[in-house]
């Protein structure tokens, strides 16, 4: 599953991860896609990337999963970038892949958060990450690696 998109088009990545086959792909394979949703910042329209299934109020969220807040005054958004030049440095790091459209949000068939991370096959990055899923979670969280729930390959 290649995501298109130039470099410097995230817009066009974003409609891969929004196609009806993709969503229904993931669906197909236990995990549901978060949803975009646009909004207004310093007067320009952005987009963010919601959980699709409804979250129950309070619900612990233990390593290596997160726990998405809805609820708080200032809920926290991964912006899918693109529309808003100067809005770059508002994004943290670790969200700046899924503000580019490079990896997408989804929740498991437990509810649970992850982050998916499209990888071409035959390539060092697959293998560092069959390599990381072998590791017992008391290994990767001693080493501040998130875990590697799972390698999905496209027949």
């Amino acid at each position: 599953m290649a995501v298109p998109g130039e470099p410097d088009n995230p817009l066009e990545r974003i409609t891969f991860w929004d196609a009806p086959s993709t969503v229904q792909w993931f669906r197909d394979r236990g995990y549901t896609l978060y949803q975009h949703e646009q909004y207004e910042l310093y007067d320009e329209v952005l987009l963010s990337t919601l959980p699709s299934v409804a979250h129950e109020e309070g619900s612990p969220a233990e390593y290596p999963y997160a726990h998405y807040d809805l609820d708080s005054e200032n809920p926290l958004r991964a912006i899918d970038y693109g529309v808003c030049q100067h809005c770059i440095s508002l994004i943290e790091p670790e969200f700046l892949s899924a503000a580019q459209g490079k990896v997408a949000f989804a929740q498991d068939s437990l509810n649970r958060h992850v982050a998916i991370n499209v990888v071409r096959a035959n390539t060092e990055e697959l293998a560092i990450l069959h390599f990381l899923k072998q590791q017992d979670l008391d290994t990767l969280k001693n080493n501040c690696i998130i875990l590697v729930q799972d390698i999905l390959p496209v027949e």
